[in-house]
């Protein structure tokens, strides 16, 4: 499995895995994303978000067709996250860093977001069915 890290404008990096977008059976993982679009051997980061249920919004993500249309999106970086808030900071760190153009809405008006200090990440591990599932998407 690819592995990379990106890095938040906090310096923090992240650790994320790649997996094809269209062809990954995904579990109910609180995870946070990153749609990705190979250009010149390296990825383009158009989008990036956070769920609490990765089965239920990869089924139908109201952004992914603009991403492959517009911006050539084939793939996802994924890093599971169980902890709302640190999903929600690690958002918003790597959206300021990145510069997602599909993330518009998300980027702040004028300063920076100020983020809570360190300590973000459950160190707890993935449920035990792993990330991915093969059972029928049951969204709430």
């Amino acid at each position: 499995m690819n592995k990379k890290a990106f890095y938040g404008s906090s310096s923090r990096a992240y650790d994320y895995e790649l997996y094809h977008f269209d062809s990954t059976n995904w579990n109910a993982a609180p995870v946070n994303y990153l749609f990705a679009a190979p250009v010149n051997g390296e990825w383009f980061i158009p989008y990036a978000g956070e769920t609490d249920d990765a089965r239920c919004r990869f089924s139908n993500h109201e952004r992914w067709n603009e991403a492959v249309q517009r911006w050539g999106a084939t793939h996802i970086f994924v890093h599971v996250a169980p902890n709302e808030a640190a999903r929600k900071a690690e958002e918003r760190d790597l959206i300021l860093s990145l510069d997602p153009p599909m993330n518009e809405k998300h980027k702040p008006k004028t300063g920076l977001i100020n983020l809570a200090p360190g300590g973000f990440f459950d160190t707890q591990p993935a449920s035990a069915g792993g990330l991915f599932s093969l059972s029928p998407i049951l969204c709430r």
